[in-house]
């Protein structure tokens, strides 16, 4: 969670990534040597959680090599707390309490809200199954009046810094992540509309075959994917 930890908490960093991949290669066989009744765990049809330990296992290890030996501006030190999802639990807790509870804003209400997180950060979740541990820095957006503004001319942008943010804003290329989340969405609502339609070409239309091997995982597990994301 921080770079001064020490032990099993301490950052992974060129100088121990070697003894935390022995220690995951020990835990991973360990979970692949259980059984239940004679039969593995990890064949039987209670395998998901040994499934994900191992998963997140190798995940982890392939995303700090890849980020300790980049070619440019290399890592020292990779934090696991900042891959958690804890980060995003908080974040719609947030929103859930702003709304009093309420699971399902409005556009409005999320705009609303996302305001007041960007520039108060006075929203705080008083349930949930996770803790907020991060340090808070302030607000993401510093606010001040108009009569305490002053405006600093020496660093006013030019019209070539303003020409490359445009050239930013207007790029509308999506990333691997964003695509994935869209096609999740996507395969979501097609999955809710062909329970109610009849009609084969209907489905057809609507349907996007996938069949490489990286989904084919996903695809045991009833997802579906749409034309208009895919």
């Amino acid at each position: 969670r921080i770079p001064f930890s020490k032990g099993f908490k301490s950052p992974i960093n060129l100088g121990n990534i070697n003894s935390i991949k022995a220690i995951f290669d020990e835990t991973t066989s360990y979970f692949k040597s259980l059984k239940i009744q004679e039969v593995p765990i990890i064949l039987g049809g209670r395998k998901m959680f040994v499934l994900g330990f191992i998963i997140t296992m190798e995940s982890t290890l392939n995303v700090a090599y890849q980020l300790l030996n980049k070619f440019q501006s290399p890592l020292k030190f990779v934090l696991t707390y900042k891959m958690s999802q804890d980060h995003l639990e908080l974040f719609f807790g947030c929103i859930r309490a702003r709304g009093g509870s309420n699971n399902n804003p409005n556009a409005v209400q999320f705009k609303n809200t996302l305001r007041q997180l960007l520039f108060t950060k006075n929203i705080t979740v008083e349930s949930g199954n996770c803790s907020n541990f991060d340090y808070s820095e302030g607000d993401v957006i510093e606010f001040r009046s108009e009569k305490r503004s002053f405006t600093d001319t020496n660093k006013t942008p030019d019209d070539n810094e303003l020409e490359k943010y445009l050239i930013h804003l207007d790029n509308v290329d999506l990333g691997y992540y964003v695509k994935d989340i869209l096609d999740y969405i996507g395969g979501y609502i097609v999955r809710s509309i062909i329970k109610t339609i009849v009609c084969v070409n209907c489905v057809q239309l609507l349907l996007e075959n996938r069949l490489d091997l990286e989904y084919q995982a996903r695809q045991e597990g009833g997802a579906r994917w749409c034309k208009c994301t895919t």
